[in-house]
């Protein structure tokens, strides 16, 4: 019900004002993404997070991982960085994580992300899974 009185409203709005409304929604969820990224590092380096995988909150600092910061837990001696546990663990292509979200947004088909991107099209397919 909500949907379609917002998308009632919206149409109503001139062509440069929705394009102008579309890229401040995109520009507000791209913030959203890497300030969770960034305050999720900053609970982990201040010590008040705990392990992904035993939930201990005994780990230490080991260094960096494609500018990530990597994490050993004392308990279970595994390794995580701040992207263990979420969507964004096993991207390679973190960097253009942002981008693809707003082409997706814009209904680009996955050839013209593809190119766009500078990513295999399987990668993009695989990103819309996820």
């Amino acid at each position: 019900m909500i949907h379609s009185k917002l998308k009632e409203v919206l149409l109503l709005l001139e062509s440069d004002e929705r394009e102008k409304l579309l890229a401040e929604v995109r520009l507000e969820l791209n913030t959203e993404i890497e300030q969770q990224i960034i305050s999720r590092r900053e609970i982990l380096n201040n010590k008040q997070g705990a392990c992904p995988h035993c939930f201990e909150k005994t780990y230490i600092r080991t260094g960096l991982d494609k500018d990530s910061q990597r994490y050993k837990c004392k308990s279970c001696m595994r390794s995580f960085t701040e992207y263990t546990g979420i969507w964004m663990a096993r991207l390679r292509r973190r960097d253009v994580i942002s981008d693809y979200l707003e082409l997706v947004l814009e209904k680009k088909s996955l050839d013209k992300i593809s190119r766009a991107l500078s990513i295999n099209k399987k990668t993009a397919f695989d990103w819309r899974a996820t």
